[in-house]
């Protein structure tokens, strides 16, 4: 593997691992009300549509890190809008 492909890696690493923190923390604290729901929305579009593109260009750096970050961040809207409707039913 070429220099190139390592830097995409490792690129994918970091920002795959930037929603780790933030979903760790809204689990343990079952709180999302500081969380932007319009945020996470558009980073899911986003990831999934660079996570098209990777699979097409048969880019692993591209597939690897935007698999990982799209499912974090639908996991992050996810709590998101579970805490949204929990808080309106009143639990």
């Amino acid at each position: 593997m070429d220099e190139v492909k390592w830097l995409g890696l490792v690129a994918a690493f970091f920002i795959t691992v930037a929603n780790f923190p933030q979903t760790f923390k809204m689990i343990r604290t079952g709180s999302a009300k500081d969380i932007s729901t319009m945020t996470y929305l558009l980073l899911v579009i986003g990831n999934a549509a660079w996570l098209v593109y990777g699979i097409i260009k048969e880019d692993l750096p591209l597939i690897v890190g935007n698999s990982i970050s799209t499912a974090t961040c639908a996991l992050i809207l996810c709590l998101k809008l579970v805490s949204k409707r929990n808080k309106k039913a009143g639990n």
